[in-house]
Protein backbone atom coordinates (compact mmCIF):
# COMPACT_ATOMS: atom_id res chain seq x y z
CA UNK A 1 0.00 0.00 0.00
CA UNK A 2 2.82 2.41 0.87
CA UNK A 3 4.41 1.76 -2.54
CA UNK A 4 1.12 2.63 -4.23
CA UNK A 5 0.81 5.88 -2.29
CA UNK A 6 4.35 6.85 -3.25
CA UNK A 7 3.58 6.23 -6.90
CA UNK A 8 0.39 8.24 -6.63
CA UNK A 9 2.19 11.11 -4.93
CA UNK A 10 4.80 11.15 -7.67
CA UNK A 11 1.97 11.07 -10.20
CA UNK A 12 0.17 13.97 -8.54
CA UNK A 13 3.32 16.04 -7.97
CA UNK A 14 4.47 15.65 -11.54
CA UNK A 15 1.40 17.26 -13.11
CA UNK A 16 3.41 19.35 -15.55
CA UNK A 17 5.39 16.32 -16.67
CA UNK A 18 2.22 14.26 -16.96
CA UNK A 19 0.49 16.98 -18.95
CA UNK A 20 3.41 17.36 -21.33
CA UNK A 21 3.68 13.61 -21.78
CA UNK A 22 -0.01 13.19 -22.50
CA UNK A 23 -0.09 16.11 -24.92
CA UNK A 24 2.86 14.69 -26.77
CA UNK A 25 1.54 11.16 -26.64
CA UNK A 26 -2.09 11.82 -27.42
CA UNK A 27 -1.95 15.13 -29.28
CA UNK A 28 -4.95 16.27 -27.27
CA UNK A 29 -7.19 18.77 -28.99
CA UNK A 30 -6.15 17.98 -32.55
CA UNK A 31 -8.92 16.91 -34.92
CA UNK A 32 -8.87 13.16 -35.59
CA UNK A 33 -7.77 13.55 -39.22
CA UNK A 34 -4.95 15.88 -38.19
CA UNK A 35 -3.94 13.53 -35.39
CA UNK A 36 -3.80 10.63 -37.84
CA UNK A 37 -1.54 12.64 -40.13
CA UNK A 38 0.71 13.74 -37.27
CA UNK A 39 0.85 10.28 -35.74
CA UNK A 40 1.40 8.44 -39.02
CA UNK A 41 5.16 8.40 -38.42
CA UNK A 42 4.99 8.52 -34.62
CA UNK A 43 4.95 4.79 -33.98
CA UNK A 44 5.70 3.09 -30.68
CA UNK A 45 5.93 -0.42 -29.40
CA UNK A 46 4.61 -1.27 -25.93
CA UNK A 47 6.57 -3.63 -23.69
CA UNK A 48 5.06 -5.01 -20.48
CA UNK A 49 7.22 -4.26 -17.44
CA UNK A 50 6.57 -7.61 -15.73
CA UNK A 51 6.70 -10.07 -18.65
CA UNK A 52 8.94 -8.19 -21.08
CA UNK A 53 6.52 -9.14 -23.87
CA UNK A 54 5.19 -6.67 -26.43
CA UNK A 55 1.64 -5.89 -27.52
CA UNK A 56 1.24 -7.62 -30.90
CA UNK A 57 -1.59 -7.88 -33.45
CA UNK A 58 -1.66 -9.87 -36.67
CA UNK A 59 -4.32 -10.98 -39.12
CA UNK A 60 -3.61 -14.65 -38.41
CA UNK A 61 -2.77 -14.62 -34.72
CA UNK A 62 -4.96 -11.81 -33.45
CA UNK A 63 -4.12 -9.70 -30.42
CA UNK A 64 -1.54 -11.15 -28.06
CA UNK A 65 1.63 -10.45 -26.11
CA UNK A 66 4.77 -11.88 -27.70
CA UNK A 67 8.52 -11.63 -27.39
CA UNK A 68 9.46 -8.17 -28.63
CA UNK A 69 10.70 -8.21 -32.22
CA UNK A 70 9.95 -4.65 -33.43
CA UNK A 71 8.09 -5.89 -36.53
CA UNK A 72 5.11 -3.89 -37.78
CA UNK A 73 2.72 -6.19 -35.85
CA UNK A 74 4.11 -4.64 -32.65
CA UNK A 75 4.05 -1.01 -33.77
CA UNK A 76 1.19 1.23 -32.72
CA UNK A 77 0.04 4.72 -33.67
CA UNK A 78 -1.15 7.00 -30.87
CA UNK A 79 -4.22 8.85 -32.12
CA UNK A 80 -6.19 11.37 -30.11
CA UNK A 81 -9.83 10.91 -29.15
CA UNK A 82 -12.27 12.83 -26.99
CA UNK A 83 -11.75 10.20 -24.28
CA UNK A 84 -7.97 9.64 -24.31
CA UNK A 85 -5.80 8.00 -26.94
CA UNK A 86 -6.53 5.33 -29.53
CA UNK A 87 -3.87 2.70 -30.26
CA UNK A 88 -3.93 1.65 -33.92
CA UNK A 89 -1.76 -1.24 -35.10
CA UNK A 90 0.53 -0.45 -38.04
CA UNK A 91 0.27 -3.88 -39.69
CA UNK A 92 -3.46 -4.57 -39.35
CA UNK A 93 -4.86 -1.04 -39.13
CA UNK A 94 -7.11 -2.24 -36.31
CA UNK A 95 -7.51 -0.46 -32.98
CA UNK A 96 -7.15 -1.81 -29.45
CA UNK A 97 -10.71 -2.31 -28.18
CA UNK A 98 -12.23 -3.50 -24.89
CA UNK A 99 -15.85 -4.17 -23.94
CA UNK A 100 -17.85 -6.36 -21.57
CA UNK A 101 -19.36 -8.20 -24.54
CA UNK A 102 -16.23 -8.89 -26.59
CA UNK A 103 -13.40 -8.45 -24.04
CA UNK A 104 -9.96 -7.23 -25.13
CA UNK A 105 -9.36 -7.42 -28.87
CA UNK A 106 -8.45 -5.36 -31.89
CA UNK A 107 -11.26 -4.21 -34.10
CA UNK A 108 -11.87 -1.89 -37.03
CA UNK A 109 -11.19 1.65 -35.82
CA UNK A 110 -14.48 3.44 -35.17
CA UNK A 111 -13.63 7.06 -34.53
CA UNK A 112 -12.42 6.96 -30.96
CA UNK A 113 -15.44 5.62 -29.10
CA UNK A 114 -14.86 4.85 -25.43
CA UNK A 115 -14.32 1.15 -26.26
CA UNK A 116 -11.20 2.12 -28.22
CA UNK A 117 -10.06 4.97 -25.99
CA UNK A 118 -7.33 4.49 -23.41
CA UNK A 119 -6.19 6.83 -20.66
CA UNK A 120 -2.48 6.47 -19.95
CA UNK A 121 -1.50 6.94 -16.32
CA UNK A 122 2.16 7.35 -15.48
CA UNK A 123 3.75 5.07 -12.86
CA UNK A 124 7.34 4.49 -11.79
CA UNK A 125 8.28 2.02 -14.51
CA UNK A 126 5.77 2.66 -17.28
CA UNK A 127 2.26 3.72 -18.25
CA UNK A 128 -0.92 2.01 -17.16
CA UNK A 129 -3.61 2.02 -19.90
CA UNK A 130 -7.15 2.42 -18.53
CA UNK A 131 -9.99 1.74 -20.97
CA UNK A 132 -12.51 4.60 -21.03
CA UNK A 133 -15.54 2.28 -21.47
CA UNK A 134 -14.80 -0.59 -19.10
CA UNK A 135 -12.58 1.13 -16.53
CA UNK A 136 -10.22 -1.86 -16.76
CA UNK A 137 -6.48 -1.78 -17.35
CA UNK A 138 -4.38 -3.51 -19.99
CA UNK A 139 -2.64 -6.43 -18.22
CA UNK A 140 -0.20 -9.18 -19.20
CA UNK A 141 1.00 -12.09 -17.11
CA UNK A 142 2.64 -15.40 -17.91
CA UNK A 143 -0.23 -17.28 -16.22
CA UNK A 144 -3.19 -15.23 -17.43
CA UNK A 145 -1.95 -13.86 -20.74
CA UNK A 146 -3.00 -10.56 -22.28
CA UNK A 147 -6.28 -9.21 -20.93
CA UNK A 148 -7.88 -6.31 -19.08
CA UNK A 149 -8.36 -6.43 -15.31
CA UNK A 150 -9.29 -4.07 -12.51
CA UNK A 151 -6.50 -1.55 -12.20
CA UNK A 152 -4.03 -2.56 -9.52
CA UNK A 153 -2.56 0.77 -8.49
CA UNK A 154 0.85 0.42 -10.06
CA UNK A 155 0.85 -3.36 -10.56
CA UNK A 156 3.81 -4.10 -12.89
CA UNK A 157 1.64 -6.52 -14.91
CA UNK A 158 -0.28 -3.38 -15.92
CA UNK A 159 2.68 -1.11 -16.63
CA UNK A 160 3.88 -0.73 -20.20
CA UNK A 161 7.05 0.92 -21.46
CA UNK A 162 6.68 2.82 -24.74
CA UNK A 163 9.56 2.97 -27.20
CA UNK A 164 9.75 5.22 -30.25
CA UNK A 165 10.21 3.49 -33.60
CA UNK A 166 12.22 6.46 -34.87
CA UNK A 167 14.79 6.59 -32.05
CA UNK A 168 14.34 3.37 -30.08
CA UNK A 169 14.27 5.54 -26.95
CA UNK A 170 11.68 5.24 -24.21
CA UNK A 171 8.89 7.80 -24.60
Amino acid sequence: MHEQKGALVRFRDSGAVVGAALVGLAMVGAPASQAREQAAEDLVWLENVETGRCLDDSHGGGLRALECNQLSFQKWRNLSSDHGIVLQNKATGRCLDDSAAFKLRTYECNGGTTFQSWRPRIWDQGNEYLNAATGLCLDDSLGGGLRTLHCGGGNTHQQWRSFSEASGAAV
